[in-house]
């Protein structure tokens, strides 16, 4: 008998089985059945996004839940249609020489009513839609378009990073769509790289990596994000065809208080020193 702590491999891959269920009660929520069925389902929805292992219960506010999803996913529609997103860039530098090595695109969406919309909050809705595909189009051509003015006024990015759904590498023109892109603001030499949580490499190793595989045949970077919040391990990563792994801060986070961790820090990055 497996639960959700019995590691289980496949192809000499260990991972560990995870589970999000939602219930409800008859007669304690309803007595219909038909809505008995329909509270569970909207529970279910809601464990999918906590932690790992969760039964979550249904509660009235679900509903409101539900409500406020449907009107995000409305607005976002809107957003995109009246120039409420936009992008803003952080800077990825080197330690060792203060070099800037280049930037990554962060997507914004500020509401005329609401104000700042993160990330957090609309992401998950809109990759249960088409919209992450539109708003992932937006980053990337943004993002290169900017770069093609920094090119043509003599300032060079070297590298610009793009985050990318999951949702959008399920699709089977992805890596067609993002070179059409490329094609369309070629700004020198600045290279383009893609940024995806671990979560992808996960659900589905094969098609994981043949997406990867495709991207890099026309030129993008691979970056893997978020690194220590699933089981995937090294052992997995070294076969794919990654140029970057930007590692948890949940998995580095209190690194010098800790003896233990600070040990796996110096195997990591032996010039930190002692």
């Amino acid at each position: 008998m497996l639960d959700a702590l019995t590691p289980v491999r496949s192809r000499s891959v260990e991972t560990r089985l995870e589970v999000a269920a939602g219930v409800a009660f008859f007669p304690v929520d309803t007595e219909s059945m038909e809505d008995l069925v329909r509270f569970a389902s909207l529970a279910a929805m809601r464990a999918e996004h906590v932690k790992s292992q969760a039964v979550v219960p249904f509660h009235e506010g679900m509903n409101e839940l539900v409500l406020r999803d449907h009107l995000l996913e409305v607005e976002m529609h809107k957003g995109l249609e009246q120039g409420q997103f936009s992008l803003d860039y952080q800077a990825k530098v080197g330690l060792a020489t203060g070099e800037i090595l280049g930037a990554e695109a962060l997507l914004r969406w500020k509401h005329p009513q609401w104000g700042d919309v993160t990330p957090g909050e609309f992401i998950p809705i809109a990759e249960r839609s088409d919209l992450i595909q539109r708003l992932f189009d937006f980053a990337l051509r943004t993002a290169l378009e900017q770069v093609q003015r920094l090119h043509n006024m003599g300032l060079h990015v070297p590298v610009m990073a793009v985050n990318a759904s999951a949702a959008n590498m399920r699709t089977d023109d992805f890596a067609r769509s993002v070179r059409t892109v490329m094609c369309e603001f070629p700004a020198g030499s600045t290279e383009l790289e893609l940024e995806m949580t671990e979560s992808l490499a996960f659900e589905d190793e094969e098609l994981f990596t043949v997406r990867m595989r495709e991207l890099k045949s026309i030129g993008v970077r691979i970056a893997i994000d978020d690194f220590g919040t699933r089981y995937t391990g090294f052992n997995v990563l070294k076969h794919l065809p990654l140029d970057t792994m930007k590692i948890d801060q949940c998995f580095i986070r209190g690194i010098d208080r800790s003896a233990g961790c600070s040990r796996f820090a110096r195997q990591l990055w032996p010039w930190r020193g002692s």
